[in-house]
């Protein structure tokens, strides 16, 4: 949904609205799409885990957690790598929002 925080970005409501409602279609769509698929391919073990997952928007009432897990220390590195490459690019939009209050940085009003 990073689109929608672009229509946030520049502060136009009408813009966020026709991104957030445009990334939603097509992610309906891809997801039917891929339900029909997987519906296909693997038949009642699908709809068993389909009744289970919500399809886009998440049911709270659905989630459970077990009460001992066991995890990949090779998952938790590679999550930790995109994490920091994100919190590293934070400094870059503050670096932006620096350069655009000096105007040294030139940006154009949305009408």
């Amino acid at each position: 949904m990073s689109i929608v925080g672009f229509g946030i970005l520049v502060g136009c409501a009408v813009l966020t609205l026709a991104f957030g409602g445009a990334t939603f279609a097509v992610l309906s769509l891809t997801a039917r799409d891929e339900e029909n698929f997987l519906r296909d391919r693997f038949g009642e073990r699908y709809l068993a885990l389909a009744a289970r997952v919500a399809a886009i928007i998440p049911d709270p009432r659905l989630f459970s957690t077990p009460q001992h897990v066991t995890c990949d220390v090779g998952h938790l590195r590679t999550s930790l790598r995109a994490a920091l490459a994100f919190l590293g690019l934070l400094p870059l939009a503050e670096l932006r929002d620096h350069l655009h209050e000096e105007t040294l940085f030139p940006s154009t009003p949305m009408v």
